[in-house]
């Protein structure tokens, strides 16, 4: 009966914590694109989420980040060299 109730409790604050990590994670989105001045557009919101993925920050990181940089954040990748992404060489 006690391992059904710590069973229960576990559970209920794992999911509490999942709805707060989400909770979170829309608050850095919604940030951002205040920041920038507009809204997001879908491939831009997954690259968003990339970006803060492979590089983890608080809230008040990315409410500090210039508007210039985020709009880095979200480019689409593209070649790295000229149009055609060949040096020329």
């Amino acid at each position: 009966m006690i391992t059904d109730t710590i069973d229960r409790l576990i559970t209920v604050e794992r999911q509490q914590g999942r709805d707060e990590g989400l909770q979170q994670g829309l608050q850095q989105g919604l940030r951002a694109a205040m920041r920038l001045g507009r809204l997001l557009t879908a491939g831009e919101t997954d690259r968003l989420i990339a970006y803060l993925t492979a590089h983890p920050m608080t809230v008040e990181q990315i409410a500090e980040t210039v508007p210039e940089e985020i709009e880095r954040w979200i480019a689409p990748a593209g070649p790295k060299n000229g149009t055609n992404g060949h040096s020329g060489r």
